[in-house]
């Protein structure tokens, strides 16, 4: 069953929209289910490199990342709750990305971007908003040298940079290191699931 949050009746963005780094918005619910949680119906998705997820409602979003970094957001009060998978820093272009850009969602920057923008046009308060951060590892090994910039350094540094820059705390994180994470992130509670990945 459902219930409409007082003073959230309005927002209507559906189960799901989801946005691809090359093709834009792709509609509502227009993704594959993985699986649905046994006895749950809570439906589950593989969240790819360069995508963002943004959905109203129960779901379970999983990826895996290694230098990548995602950024759960979650607003309590509305139901809302997104995440981005971002592969490199920032975009190399002097201006922020614009709608068409087909890069947009590659880059960490632009990726959190466009999710407090979705989140902005819903009308939701910032100060509501939960943020959470994972991955960012150096996957050649090169954790002792503390000064050198690797890509999940920079993922990591970037977004710690944007959030903090559009007056969002993180509440949690699980960063750095050596070894890939895969994650679960339940969007009706916020929580994120981790499983660190043992190389090869």
């Amino acid at each position: 069953m459902t219930h409409n949050v007082p003073g959230y009746g309005h927002i209507n963005i559906g189960v799901i929209e989801r946005y691809g780094c090359a093709t834009g918005l792709l509609g509502i619910d227009n993704i594959r289910e993985e699986m649905r949680l046994e006895g749950l119906g809570i439906r589950t998705y593989t969240l790819q490199p360069g995508e963002i997820y943004l959905g109203k409602g129960p779901a379970v979003v999983i990826t895996i990342l290694g230098s990548c970094v995602s950024v759960t957001m979650r607003h309590a009060k509305s139901g809302i709750s997104a995440i981005c998978h971002g592969l490199l820093p920032s975009c190399v272009k002097e201006k922020f990305c614009k709608e068409l850009c087909p890069d947009k969602f590659k880059f960490v920057e632009c990726s959190i971007r466009k999710m407090l923008d979705k989140l902005d046009s819903c009308g939701i308060d910032r100060e509501g908003i939960e943020v959470k951060m994972f991955g960012g590892a150096d996957m050649f090994g090169v954790q002792s040298d503390r000064m050198s910039k690797t890509v999940g350094r920079e993922n990591v540094r970037i977004a710690y940079k944007t959030i903090e820059s559009e007056g969002l705390k993180i509440v949690a994180f699980d960063t750095g290191g050596t070894q890939g994470r895969k994650i679960m992130f339940f969007t009706h509670t916020g929580d994120v699931f981790l499983k660190r990945l043992v190389k090869n």
